[in-house]
């Protein structure tokens, strides 16, 4: 499941069993809240007398909430009710952020400018830049002519 804020939770099946995830996308803390009370013969791994998890995942942050067992045996219903509560961080926390954010992709651009200053790259064949750019330990291509910097849109 994808979440307007690029959140996503994911179920990776094994068998009886099935793991729970959450890759957090934004500048929140994410809390997920599952019931189980509306399933049968399925039961939370390490916490089998619980019915209600939940999780608080902090931003940016992937992360295991629980395990879930299935009955296959006996046969199971599987009918959980979940919600996505979504706390956004306070602005000095996000502005901190972002000015890092920045900073990293400025460094990079900056050094993908100096390298591709010497290479002929728009006509190198497409292998040979891929492999330029993972020798550079960056990756994708950021074009030095057109860098995404405010002073590119002017």
């Amino acid at each position: 499941m994808t979440y307007p804020s690029g959140t996503i939770v994911t179920r990776k099946i094994k068998g009886e069993k099935e793991d729970w995830h959450l890759k957090g996308n934004a500048l929140c803390t994410s809390i997920f809240k599952i019931d189980l009370e509306k399933c049968e013969n399925i039961v939370f791994v390490g916490d089998e007398d619980e019915t209600i998890k939940i999780i608080s995942v902090p931003p940016l942050k992937n992360q295991k909430m629980f395990t879930i067992k299935k009955d296959l045996e006996n046969g199971h219903t599987f009918n959980p009710q979940f919600h996505l509560e979504e706390k956004p961080l306070p602005l000095e926390e996000q502005r901190e952020y972002t000015v890092k954010q920045t900073d990293e992709i400025e460094e990079k651009v900056s050094r993908m400018e100096e390298a591709f200053k010497t290479l002929p790259f728009e006509i190198m064949p497409e292998s040979d830049l891929k492999e330029e750019i993972k020798k550079l330990g960056l990756d994708h291509f950021v074009d030095p002519h057109f860098p995404p910097r405010d002073t590119s849109i002017h």
